[in-house]
């Protein structure tokens, strides 16, 4: 277990986390890495903090073109056999690497992720963040056509080969809020994913990082999920679990309209998931979507 690993970190505009983050790395008590930045047209001290750091960190600028291209950028300049992505403003565990690699070359998996520490902008803990409780592994790409387990790009370990064979991420707009599920949707179709429960990652949750358009977002996981439907496999997926699929995001979607005053999409979007299981909408979803439609009439946003 010496195989060099590649830690790849878009940066866009991060100089205050940056020292937290690459002293994470540094931190690993495996340590055979590189560490890439990539700076996706950063305007503030990113370049140089990290001109500070020497040699410790292999760094590339490119004009602002988004997180996709930056890290495909990272992989096709990563020497590593294996590709580690770490977001700009996260920060790993001492024992992550080491943990997954581990993991990952005694039970021939491709590519490996972990769980999750939720924190605030200071780092503190985060008491009533989600926890997730499910941790598939194995052929799972069935499991992750329902439902994402693997939430943030910093969790993953994965061969780079896999990564190159894939094609990377997917640089277009409409996938920009949900670029990293679409890519674990591919690689799951075809490699054997495997899971680590325990917490390796302090995801960091702040209001740059806390997108609130939903519109994007929706009309991104439609595209997600429909490009996951054109696969081979898709076949695998009972069209029962595609209607739920589809159906929870709208109900979800349509929620989070309501919440923020968007009542025409929240109206527009309960009614999609009413044409997909009209039985299934919740009393309190129905007073809802009863509700909004009448902001709607009233002459609300």
């Amino acid at each position: 277990m010496n195989k060099l690993v590649s830690v790849i970190i878009p940066a866009f505009n991060s100089a205050q986390y940056l020292p937290e983050t690459i002293e994470s790395v540094l931190s690993q008590t495996y340590s055979n890495l590189e560490i890439i930045l990539v700076d996706d047209g950063s305007t503030d001290d990113t370049r140089a903090f990290i001109e500070d750091l020497g040699d410790q960190v292999r760094y590339f600028y490119q004009e602002n073109a988004g997180s996709a291209r930056a890290r495909n950028k990272g992989i096709r300049e990563a020497n590593g056999e294996y590709v580690a992505f770490l977001d700009s403003d996260d920060k790993w565990l001492p024992e992550k690497l080491v943990r997954q690699i581990d993991y990952l070359e005694k039970n021939n998996f491709d590519l490996v992720y972990c769980n999750k520490i939720w924190v605030d902008s200071c780092g503190s803990l985060i008491p009533d963040a989600y926890e997730q409780d499910a941790f598939p592994e194995g052929d799972i790409f069935v499991k992750m056509f329902s439902a994402n387990y693997i939430s943030t790009s910093s969790e993953v370990l994965a061969k780079k080969n896999i990564l190159l064979d894939c094609g990377g991420f997917k640089d277009i707009p409409e996938l920009r809020n949900c670029q990293d599920y679409e890519l674990w949707l591919r690689i799951s179709h075809s490699y054997q994913i495997g899971a680590i429960p325990e917490k390796l990652v302090k995801y960091r949750v702040h209001e740059a990082n806390r997108t609130k358009d939903y519109k994007s977002r929706l009309i991104g996981m439609e595209a997600c999920l429909r490009s996951a439907l054109s696969l081979q496999r898709s076949k695998e997926v009972n069209k029962v679990d595609i209607k739920r699929r589809f159906f929870s995001l709208y109900v979800g979607f349509a929620n989070s309209f309501f919440k923020s005053g968007f009542y025409k999409e929240s109206a527009a979007t309960y009614q999609k998931a009413f044409l997909i299981f009209p039985v299934k909408l919740s009393l309190k979803d129905y007073m809802k979507w009863i509700y909004v439609i009448l902001k709607g009439i009233l002459g609300s946003k």
